[in-house]
């Protein structure tokens, strides 16, 4: 989900029957954003820390690594608001 609009501790409260928080982004400074990966209970996941990427407003990103079978999936949530800074570099 995308533009969850929880701070960490209001997601606590929020459970989805049959499903995991595998990866999240919060909002600290700023109200609404955020990012949330819920992986099926069934399923076996890493999460992928993507903190240290992250900047309220510009990118707010979290993934989760799957494993079904022999198969590895990345999964990826980003969220970049509209009055973000979507310059990332000068040329």
């Amino acid at each position: 989900l995308t533009e969850h609009h929880l701070n960490t501790i209001e997601k606590t409260y929020v459970n989805i029957e049959g499903y995991s928080t595998g990866a999240q982004f919060c909002r600290v400074l700023y109200e609404k954003g955020g990012v949330i990966i819920y992986v099926h209970n069934s399923l076996q996941y890493t999460n992928i820390d993507l903190s240290e990427y992250c900047k309220e407003k510009d990118i707010e990103i979290c993934a989760v690594k799957l494993i079904i079978n022999s198969l590895n999936m990345f999964i990826i949530a980003i969220y970049r608001a509209p009055s973000g800074n979507f310059i990332f570099y000068n040329s």
